[in-house]
């Protein structure tokens, strides 16, 4: 609540892998309606620092920055291994792997949770993870992260989330998906829930037996 930061996708420059970067600006204090009101409009970009100063946090998010990117690809192994994610493309060309929590946890546990499904994506160790803090320090801003679907629903809008086979989700449909998804992964009958069944063993198995 303390800063947000806003993104000028109008002045951008285009790094040498292709990924576009805007012109930043921070901003002291909470993002308000009328910020997100903007962003869904395609006016200007709002990034949301997803973790408070005691260390909570409520959503967040795998930043793939592989350009070209295959979206489709990780949407299709994230609902092969039922795994609480969701696909979206960014602003920048690349994707980010999301949750959305219906309540607050940790965020060191919550960056545990996507470490680890991070290696099950079979993505580089070095792939981002958001919140990048597991706390804010006194007077520390804290990492920000762009928001989907600046511009809304409308056909120019880059960063949308899509399903399993690359459909583009509306903005309702996104915000159905996200409101209503489980915390941990969910076995999908006929195929392999290689995190569920880890997440029962370490729980259940004990020594002496089988």
């Amino acid at each position: 609540t303390a800063w947000h930061y806003t993104a000028n996708f109008k002045n951008v420059v285009i790094e040498a892998g292709g990924k576009r970067v805007p012109r930043y600006l921070d901003v002291k204090g909470p993002p308000t309606i009328a910020e997100f009101i903007a962003h869904l409009k395609g006016e200007v970009g709002l990034l949301v620092i997803p973790v408070t100063k005691a260390g909570a946090c409520r959503w967040g998010k795998i930043d793939v920055d592989e350009y070209p990117l295959d979206l489709v690809k990780y949407a299709k192994m994230i609902a092969r291994y039922g795994l609480p994610l969701i696909a979206e493309y960014s602003k920048s060309k690349g994707g980010h792997l999301a949750n959305y929590m219906q309540n607050n946890s940790s965020a060191t546990d919550f960056r545990e949770k996507l470490s680890d499904w991070r290696a099950q994506l079979q993505l580089k160790p070095a792939t981002e993870i958001f919140p990048k803090q597991e706390k804010l320090a006194e007077g520390e801003c804290g990492s920000g992260i762009n928001l989907p679907y600046l511009g809304g629903d409308n056909p120019d809008t880059r960063n949308y989330a899509i399903d399993r086979e690359g459909k583009r989700l509306t903005v309702a449909e996104w915000l159905t998906t996200i409101e209503n998804m489980p915390e941990s992964a969910k076995h999908t009958p006929g195929e392999a829930n290689i995190e569920g069944a880890a997440d029962i063993l370490s729980k259940h198995m004990t020594s002496g037996q089988r």
